[in-house]
Formats: structure tokens, C-alpha cells, sequence
């Protein structure tokens, strides 16, 4: 059975065997895993729609 991952990007419908890890972005809170990427494009649309863990300043 062949395992693949799918990037967790909003609008993204990129997959990648698992066997093969390239240049992806495992993101994770802890031991969790939260999110796979796979460019940077992915990562800076994934994180504007991301809620902040912290709010700083005031």
C-alpha cells in the first residue's frame, strides 16, 4: 500500500508519497502534528489564516 501526505494550504491540492520527503514543512504544537506544507507559499497562506496562539501589545 502506497502512503501519501496532502499539504493542509488553503486552495493547495498538492500530495506527496510518503517514501519520498523532499523539501515539505511539517509543522507541529508539541508532539502534534498540525500541518504539512509543501512550498512557501503554502506556509505564508497557511499562516495568515491561522488564529494567533498569543496576542502582544494592546
Amino acid at each position: 500500500m502506497m502512503m501519501a501526505r496532502h499539504c493542509d494550504a488553503p486552495g493547495c491540492d498538492s500530495w506527496q508519497r510518503v517514501e519520498n520527503p523532499g523539501d515539505w514543512l511539517d509543522i507541529y504544537a508539541g508532539d502534534d502534528l498540525i500541518a504539512t506544507l509543501c512550498s512557501r507559499w503554502c506556509v505564508a497562506r497557511w499562516g495568515a489564516k491561522a488564529e494567533p496562539s498569543e496576542v502582544v501589545g494592546g
